[in-house]
This record gives structure tokens, sequence and C-alpha cells, in this order.
């Protein structure tokens, strides 16, 4: 759980400065909308990985529950979903 913490602080961190340096660069917020989808995208798909692997987590109460293929596979998809709507975004910007 620490470790999961220490990351998403991280991840807060650079979006932050990433976004802060967009700005002052004259980036659009298109630009900055679709880096974070594509971000997420990347992490939905790095974190499957890991279930994938080892399809186990320990919830809150201490026990370990196996996490479905189907739930694995449903992430993999919306990684993937993410992924290209941030390269649309990024690329032909948010359709008006």
């Amino acid at each position: 759980m620490r470790n999961q913490g220490i990351q998403t602080l991280i991840g807060l961190a650079i979006v932050v400065v990433v976004g802060v340096t967009m700005a002052a660069t004259g980036f659009t917020a298109d630009s900055f909308m679709g880096l974070v989808l594509v971000g997420v995208g990347v992490f939905l798909l790095w974190s499957c990985a890991k279930y994938w692997q080892k399809p186990f987590y320990t919830d809150a109460s201490g026990q370990t529950k196996a996490v479905s293929k189907t739930m694995i596979v449903f992430m993999i998809v919306m990684g993937v979903l993410l992924f290209g709507a941030g390269c649309y975004v990024g690329i032909f910007g948010i359709p008006k």
C-alpha cells in the first residue's frame, strides 16, 4: 500500500510539472488532455501486466483474493482505448 501511495504522489507531481511547463510554453488544453489520457492508458496497462503475472491481491481485511481473467482483459481493453483516445486527442484535438 505504501509503495502505491508513493507512485501516486510521483505521478501527480509529474502531471503538475508537465502541465505547468506546457501552459508556460503555449501548448493547448487538447495537448495536455491527450498526454493525460496516454499516461492513464499506459499506467493501466502496466498495472494489468503485474496482475497477469500474479493474479492475486490482498484486500483491506488482509485476505488474499483472486483477480479474474475477465477483469484483467477488461482493464487491458480500457487501457488500449484510453491510449488510443489520448493519441487521437493529442494529434487532432478534442472534437467540437
